[in-house]
């Protein structure tokens, strides 16, 4: 995705690729401490991704979502796991800079509580 440019389908098809690799990262996780802190982030993404999609749509009432695409997961490793929480949290910021240029209050609380669940991801997973 490009940084910068987001239109309600580019923000869909990220959610819908952190939530694949979040969900796949937890089945191939090496460690109880990855797997549970995945099983953790991977359910609030289902819940935010539904909530960010809803609201997007009662944004352009009575267009709806044209073509999205979903990000692979790739084989998991620790970089690649990492890489995927730090992107979650580059999205989150890019969804609340979104939000407020277009003066969308709840979706910038949305973008928060994503950013929120990335960073205590993030936190997690220095844990031994």
């Amino acid at each position: 995705m490009d940084r910068g440019i987001l239109t309600p389908e580019s923000i869909i098809s990220k959610i819908f690729s952190l939530y694949v690799k979040t969900h796949f990262f937890h089945w191939q996780s090496d460690t109880i401490g990855k797997h549970l802190m995945l099983n953790e982030l991977y359910p609030k993404l289902v819940e935010l991704n539904d909530s960010i999609a809803e609201h997007l749509l009662g944004l352009q009432i009575p267009i709806r979502f044209g073509t999205v695409t979903v990000e692979q997961p790739g084989q998991f490793s620790d970089e690649a796991m990492m890489n995927m929480i730090n992107d979650g949290c580059s999205f989150a910021e890019d969804l609340c800079d979104y939000a407020e240029q277009k003066d969308l209050e709840e979706l910038c609380n949305l973008a928060s509580e994503l950013s929120q669940a990335f960073v205590k991801a993030r936190l997690f997973s220095t844990y031994k």
